[in-house]
């Protein structure tokens, strides 16, 4: 089982990731499974991450994966404020291990929300934080993302190869902005440093560059999902 942690989140250039409604709400709600389940979820039927963190911007798309594990076909999941995120089922290519039956959020607008996930009779809550981010921020963090800054390599040169740390919403998720910032600048992860051949991935952004970073990272096709790269 995937264990999701701010221990492998990396960002930056760090290593930092359903039938119709039936609530008052307008939540929406899909099946995972096409047959009864009649023996329901197992003991340890849970939902990772708890906490999902993203952005808006009314131009760029975010999306927000999760998953939940030890569940039956009977398994449902319900936004409980469609306004703020729509919910489709999706298939996780990235670890053959991993026995999560996966769903991706898309995002409507920045608030928050509650995903109710459901199987044998349990009832799991997720919840979602989307931040409104000012319109310009992307393209400064996209220009920072892929040129070098003085000294400083682009974060492109190691987290665009193919198998390059991942910091997409798949690692990032679960980590909050001010989070994101403090891996960014200090270069600290879980109390250790983050190391590669350059240096201490300590970085110097301006306040700009910083915010724009956030916004890029969040807007990265999560890595590892059927119809992502």
């Amino acid at each position: 089982m995937r264990e999701v942690t701010s221990a492998v989140l990396l960002v930056g250039v760090a290593m930092l990731a359903c039938a119709c409604s039936s609530s008052d709400s307008g939540g929406e709600e899909r099946d995972a499974g096409t047959e009864p389940d009649t023996s329901g979820s197992t003991p340890d039927f849970q939902v990772q991450p708890t906490e999902l963190y993203s952005g808006y911007d009314e131009e760029h798309v975010f999306h927000i994966p999760f998953a939940a594990y030890g569940a039956g076909t009977d398994l449902k999941a319900t936004v409980a404020d469609t306004s703020v995120a729509s919910i489709e089922p999706t298939t996780f290519q990235g670890d053959p291990s991993d026995t999560g039956k996966w769903y991706m959020l898309t995002v409507k607008k920045a608030g928050k929300t509650k995903v109710t996930v459901t199987s044998g009779g349990k009832t799991k809550e997720v919840s979602v934080n989307v931040v409104g981010y000012d319109k310009n921020r992307y393209a400064a963090g996209e220009a920072r993302y892929n040129s070098a800054d003085g000294s400083q390599p682009p974060c492109a040169e190691c987290h665009s190869k193919k198998d390059g740390p991942d910091h997409s919403p798949y690692k990032l998720a679960p980590i909050p902005d001010n989070q994101v910032k403090l891996i960014i600048t200090t270069g600290i992860l879980d109390g250790f440093p983050i190391k590669d051949v350059q240096q201490n991935h300590r970085w110097t952004p301006n306040d700009e560059q910083l915010a724009g970073l956030v916004t890029y990272l969040r807007a990265l096709p999560p890595r590892g999902f059927s119809g992502t790269p």
